[in-house]
């Protein structure tokens, strides 16, 4: 990522979102805590993701009525903590100059990076 950045910069482009990597964790990983699983960090990656990229989500969770209460100007400079597999963070892109996401499981990071880089923000 920070060669992509360096190349657009050079370019005089600006990526409009950055990965921002969690400090390491004194265990192993995400699952390792009894409670990873009651709070939203399983072991079990797919079943998570699934519940993630429900379409059924976008019932209970009203993205687009969220970013329109955020009144996000385009000159806007977004952090986003929890970011997991991007589902605001890709809506908030195109919207702002920039945005930051960061969540503390590296998988969600992954799975947030391939999705930034297909989408092209």
């Amino acid at each position: 990522m920070a060669r992509r950045t360096r190349q657009m910069a050079r370019a005089g482009k600006a990526p409009r979102s950055t990965m921002v990597e969690p400090p390491s964790p004194a265990g192993t990983g995400a699952g390792e805590h009894p409670a990873h699983e009651r709070l939203g960090n399983p072991e079990h990656l797919e079943e998570y993701l699934r519940k993630l990229d429900d379409p059924a989500r976008a019932a209970w969770q009203k993205p687009d009525e969220v970013l329109r209460a955020l009144e996000i100007r385009p000159e806007a400079v977004i952090g986003e903590i929890g970011a997991g597999t991007g589902y605001f963070t890709l809506r908030l892109a195109p919207m702002a100059t920039h945005v930051f996401a960061s969540d503390a499981d590296p998988r969600l990071l992954e799975v947030l990076r391939d999705r930034i880089a297909t989408a092209g923000v």
